[in-house]
Order: structure tokens, then sequence, then C-alpha cells
């Protein structure tokens, strides 16, 4: 077996190669040694196309970003990757195919085409999914102003994209219609499958196709990219339907109001809320734009049933409704600043209620954390479950040993049911960071069909053939910060460049933060040309 190529050195890219007819050229833009900003270039035939244009978002704690925003009086709401560093191809790519609705893989979007005067040929490449997911992005694009040409793909039916012949194939995870990716084309078929799960009880669409995945994987697959998120992890994840369950034992046994946080994106969870909510009496109520927003395109869509209970808006709630027959589903995960689950802690904190109604949170709730803290974020997340302690609220979270969570993402025996279904000749660990991914090779070298397991870095492309595969070199990928203005800069919203590698000054006054926990606003620095050109105002 080939050893990691993390550790090992490549030739520097100039530009990014031309995709040669005799194989499939892979080159990962982002999400191969990060959890986040999921991008994949895949090309044959001197042509490409992009699959995901995900984002990544800095975290409660990280000093680095909160330096860098100070910096430009502005607000860091996501980072991507710069298409300018795509060099020729933007040029010769004939389409962005989406696996999922998550910010992770489609949360660029938005952002890149409201700014489509900088890269004018992105903003004609047509973008291609599932309903949901075309929607939901579709969704984003409206805040901004913007449309694009979206294209609808279909389970198992084949489209020709370019010179691939796409299929997607179902499979399960916490967005709905999420698709691993088949591509086919003279040099061969590759699977990429970058957030699934095999989860025998979802409660919304069908389990993963694996009759599909077995008979593709009889056809004959070079290659598979999968996720790595809990390829460290033995055993398999908790179905949704368990956690559903889960939630319908809290919700019967509490006796105040309960509160439901989860991550906005995750539909599976809120239908797994709504139906702990039905079946143990209680009228379900959201909290958060986005819940509901997401909610409805789910209805739009046909994943979920809009009545079965109806989701209503938490200010409607009324003072005559007992507090056990009242439960509420909101953003707040992550104690992100703006979010429902921070400010209603803060209001109990302070004792300053902003709503004269039942929407609010007392001694004697509960509220129940359905999620896990993503790593920086950790503290700020324990502070806020802490308040809610202190003040008298039962607070449920991922040590409480209950089934009230699940991750979207498959343990090692699911992915080595994955393995075996598709008996891919190569593997090509994607979706985490490096320990994830050294996780994953280990598992992959263990497959029975697979002859040789590597991991590509961002920027680093890879030729794959019936041959085997055959490292090519590394170019470099810029990555973009979209920022919204705060202070006298509000209103405004720009794209800049954000620093990778040494970053001298940012990490001096990061650290000097960390030390003296106070705030300081060093001198703004002069903006750069490219900056200049990329502002707006919203």
């Amino acid at each position: 077996m080939t050893s990691n190529p993390i550790s090992q050195a490549l030739p520097i890219l100039e530009r990014a190669p031309i995709p040669s007819d005799s194989a499939i050229t892979i080159l990962p833009l982002g999400g191969t040694n990060r959890v986040g900003m999921n991008c994949y270039a895949v090309g044959t035939k001197g042509r490409w196309v992009l699959i995901d244009l995900g984002a990544t978002f800095p975290g409660a704690d990280d000093d680095f970003a909160a330096e860098f925003a100070e910096r430009h009086e502005a607000r860091v709401e996501s980072i991507f990757p710069d298409p300018r560093s795509f060099g020729d191809i933007i040029n010769r790519l004939d389409a962005i195919i989406l696996t999922h609705a998550h910010e992770d893989h489609v949360g660029g979007i938005a952002p890149l085409l409201a700014f489509s005067e900088a890269w004018p040929r992105l903003s004609r490449v047509p973008i291609w999914g599932t309903k949901y997911t075309i929607d939901t992005v579709q969704n984003r694009l409206r805040e901004y102003g913007r449309s694009h040409p979206m294209r609808e793909l279909h389970p198992k039916r084949t489209t020709r994209i370019g010179q691939f012949d796409i299929t997607p194939i179902r499979v399960t995870h916490s967005a709905p219609q999420t698709m691993a990716i088949l591509l086919a084309c003279k040099a061969g078929r590759i699977i990429h499958a970058s957030d699934v799960k095999v989860d025998s009880r979802p409660v919304i669409g069908a389990p993963t196709d694996f009759g599909s995945l077995e008979r593709v994987g009889r056809a004959g697959v070079l290659a598979f990219l999968a996720d790595s998120t809990n390829a460290h992890r033995a055993g398999r994840s908790r179905s949704e339907g368990e956690v559903m369950d889960g939630l319908t034992d809290v919700m019967r046994s509490a006796t105040g109001r309960v509160y439901v946080s989860t991550f906005a994106s995750n539909v599976a969870r809120i239908e797994g809320i709504r139906g702990a909510a039905r079946r143990s009496g209680r009228s379900l109520a959201s909290s958060g734009f986005s819940i509901q927003r997401n909610f409805e395109t789910a209805c739009a869509t046909g994943v979920l049933q809009p009545n079965t209970p109806p989701l209503i808006d938490a200010r409607r709630l009324h003072h005559g409704m007992p507090k056990r027959k009242m439960a509420v589903v909101c953003t707040g995960t992550q104690a992100e600043e703006r979010s429902a689950l921070r400010r209603l802690t803060t209001e109990l904190e302070l004792g300053a209620f902003s709503n004269s109604g039942p929407f609010r949170i007392e001694a004697g709730d509960t509220v129940v954390h359905s999620a896990r803290a993503i790593p920086g974020n950790e503290a700020t997340v324990r502070m806020m479950l802490d308040t809610l302690r202190a003040k008298g609220v039962n607070v449920l979270d991922a040590n409480s040993g209950l089934p009230i969570h699940a991750s979207g993402h498959g343990h090692r025996d699911e992915l080595m049911d994955l393995y075996r279904a598709i008996r891919p000749r190569f593997a090509m660990p994607v979706h985490g960071n490096e320990d994830l991914i050294e996780a994953h090779l280990d598992l992959a070298r263990s497959a029975p069909s697979v002859r040789d397991a590597q991991s590509p870095r961002e920027g680093e492309a890879f030729r794959v053939s019936e041959a085997g595969i055959e490292r090519i070199g590394t170019m470099s990928v810029d990555l973009v910060a979209y920022l919204k203005g705060v202070g006298s800069a509000l209103g405004t919203e720009k794209l800049v460049a954000w620093p990778q590698g040494e970053a001298p000054e940012l990490k001096r006054e990061a650290n000097e933060r960390r030390r003296s926990m106070t705030t300081r606003r060093p001198p703004a620095p002069e903006r750069s040309r490219s900056e200049q050109g990329l502002r707006a105002t919203a």
C-alpha cells in the first residue's frame, strides 16, 4: 500500500492540470485537510465539474478571526475558496453538482455569486442538485437579490453533464435528499459520497440505496471518495429514529416547557422533534428564521408534510397554554451571538425578557442541546449551558447519557458496509482533518477490494485510471472571507482575502487578546486594490 501523501512533497503546479482523455483527474479545492468548505474539481477530456462549493466558519473562541474582523470593522460570516485561484478550471467548467444542502457544501455559492462581477465566468455555470438542495440555494440567493440557473437531478436517473454521465444515488444524512454522486466516463467510474451514514430508521426519506450501490460495484468502480468525519469511531452511529424515541421520553416526562436546540439545516432532527411533540401531546413552535425557512422549503418540495403537527412561530404562543403542552425547536447549538437559545439564556440571566408572552426560558423548564459543540466553540457552549443550569433549568446534552443526538456521518462499520457494496479499486478519503483521514485510510486499506488508498490535501491533483493513482502535483488555493460591516461600516458587505500560513501580526494580537481578555482596536490596514474592487453595499 502507498503511504498517506499528506506527509510527502509534491511538485508545485503553476496552474491546474488539463484533464486527459484516459484518466479522471481529482483536485480538492477544500474539505480534505479540514472539516468544512467542501469543494472538489473532477475532470476528464479537458473539462471539469465541481462537486459542491461549501464554506467554513470561524469558531466562537477563534481569537485569530476576531482580530481579523476587528481590523475590518466587520463580522466574519463565512470563508470559502477564492475562484480566482482556480485558474483554467473556471474556463473549462461545465457544472457545479451539489450533494446536499448543508452550508459546508453549498455555503460559498450565494456570497460568491453576489459578487459575480469579480468572476463572471462562474456566474454562467449551471448548478445541479436535487429539488430540496437547489431550492435551498435559490432561497439563499434571493437574500442577495440574485438568481442563478438551477437544474434538477433525480435519484437513479443518469444525466449527461459535460464529459461525465452523472447518476445520483440516495444516501441517508441529516439533510433531505442527500446524494452520493456516480461520475462515469470512458476512463472509468468514481463515486463521491462526502456525507453519508447507514441509518435503518431514518425519519425522512428512505434508507441508503444499497441496491444501486451494489449494481454499480458489480460493474466496476475505480475510486471511492468518502466521508471521514467519524472514521475514528468504532461501531455504528445512532439512528435518527432512536433520537426521536429519546426526545419523546424527555417531552413526556418534563413538567415545564421543553426547548430543543439543533442546527437549522438538520431537517431530519427537526422532523424527529416534530414527531416527539406529536407523540407527547405538545404543541411545537420554532424560534429562528433559518429553522422556519428550511422547514417551509422541505414542505414545499414534498420532503415534509406541513401539518403533522404544524410548526408555529414561538412568538405566537399564548398565555393560556400549559407549560407541559409546549415545546420549542430553536437555533443556538453553538451559542451563536444572534441565535435564539443564546438570546433566551441572556434574558434569563439578566431577568430582562423581550417577550411578554410565554416564549421565555424559566426555572423548571428543560433545554435539550441536540448537537455536539464544534471544535473551537466548546467553551462558549459550555458557558451558555452552565448559565441555564445555574438558573434552575434542566439541561440535557451529549453527556447526559440519553439518545438525544445522532451524527449524520457513519462510523467505521457503516463505512465498511459501503466499501463492501461499492467494491472500489482505490480509496480516496475526503471530508475530514488529517487525523480523521488517517483513520479512514487505515480502514480503507482493510477493505477487500481496495488496492491502494491515498488522500490528497487541498490543491493536490491526482490522476486516477485503471493503472492506478498518479500524483501530479500541488497548486495554491486561496481563500476569501465574506464580511458584514459593523459599527461605522454597518450596512456594507465585502469579500476579503483570508490569510493562510503565517500572519504574524494577527497571531500576535490574538495571543495578546487571549492573555489579557481585553478588546483593542488596532489601526485599520489600508485596503488593497482587489479588496476595494470586491466591496458592495447591502
